[in-house]
């Protein structure tokens, strides 16, 4: 009986919401990644990270790697450069502090 009444009153009174509920309900889902297709994963604590964190995270993983090849490319060109003697001894350390900037940048 118990068991018939519970169904009664989820079916009769699922789509019933309190004032403000809506907007509550919607905010908890954002925040917390919620699906209804997937509800193993709802309200989960571990899901805290928005897309928007997540895309900042990336992007910034790709800036590091970015400027890592900046660096490597102007090091290898100095060396280059040094090796051929197309450079003069008085730009070669205004060239090595130009790289050491960007490593300074990369690691702050």
């Amino acid at each position: 009986m118990y068991l018939q009444d519970q169904a009664f009153a989820d079916e009769s009174f699922e789509n019933i919401r309190a004032p403000d509920e809506y907007e509550y309900f919607e905010l908890t889902c954002q925040h917390y990644h919620w699906d209804r297709m997937d509800p193993c994963q709802s309200l989960h604590l571990d899901k805290k990270l928005c897309d928007e964190e997540m895309s900042d995270i990336l992007r910034q993983k790709d800036s590091i790697e970015t400027r890592q090849k900046k660096i490597n490319e102007k090091q290898k060109k100095l060396d280059e450069d040094l090796k051929n003697k197309t450079i003069n001894e008085t730009t070669a350390p205004q060239k090595a502090e130009e790289i050491a900037d960007l490593i300074i940048i990369q690691s702050g």
